[in-house]
């Protein structure tokens, strides 16, 4: 068992690195700005994990609490700009206001130095909500574009994939047990395929018309 757990949780921070990788040498030609905070996102993660595993166990708390900060400032930065309503994007300011107030009502309590399951079940509750929004908008009678030709849609998958199978971890557990956190390394590996096919796509180079026989 511990064996298994070592090879999922390797597995997932090399994907996470490979995230990073694919971005810094690939020539993207869409989504820049999201894929670039993408990036900086896979960078934070990658070095979090590392971090993680050659600190003290007692020292976990502050290392968790300032990525789930970095984590949702990144998540929420990209939906902000993925959404195309004003409405939508007020929802992120608003949500994103919330979760702030949330934090420093968390820090008033930080001696406990338990798991952080408050803040990053309240951020995955808002980054569900965010995809639900980009999803409703892409979904619309009025956009006929299919909704997989957008590389933004991966992305977005990907969040909800990794913020709704994390979530009911982040609520429950109050402790960092090994056997819990295989769960948050499978999530995370789902999470990283499908923000590689986004970059895939977006570095996709379509032919242009005149190869095209039209005869």
């Amino acid at each position: 068992m511990t064996s298994l757990i070592s090879i999922v949780g390797l597995t997932s921070s090399l994907s996470t690195l490979l995230v990073l990788l694919a971005f810094l040498i690939s020539k993207t030609e869409s989504l820049k700005k999201v894929l670039r905070w993408l990036a900086i996102y896979s960078g934070i993660s990658f070095l979090t994990d590392m971090i993680l595993q050659l600190s003290p166990q007692d020292s976990n708390f502050e290392f968790l609490f300032s990525f789930t900060l970095l984590e949702y400032g990144c998540f929420a930065y990209m939906f902000y700009m993925m959404l195309s309503k004003p409405v939508n994007q007020k929802i992120v300011i608003v949500g994103s206001f919330a979760f702030m107030v949330m934090v420093t009502v968390t820090l008033m309590d930080f001696g406990s130095k338990q798991f952080d399951n408050i803040n990053s079940g309240t951020e995955a509750i808002l980054i569900i909500v965010y995809s639900i929004l980009y999803l409703s908008e892409k979904l619309n009678i009025e956009n006929l574009e299919p909704i997989f030709d957008n590389p933004g849609s991966f992305i977005v998958i990907g969040c909800l994939f990794y913020l709704a199978g994390n979530l009911f971890l982040f609520i429950t557990s109050e402790e960092q047990s090994k056997s819990v956190w295989i769960i948050n390394s499978l999530f995370n590996l789902i999470k990283n395929v499908f923000f590689l096919i986004a970059i895939r796509k977006c570095t996709k180079v379509k032919k242009p018309v005149s190869v095209y026989n039209f005869s």
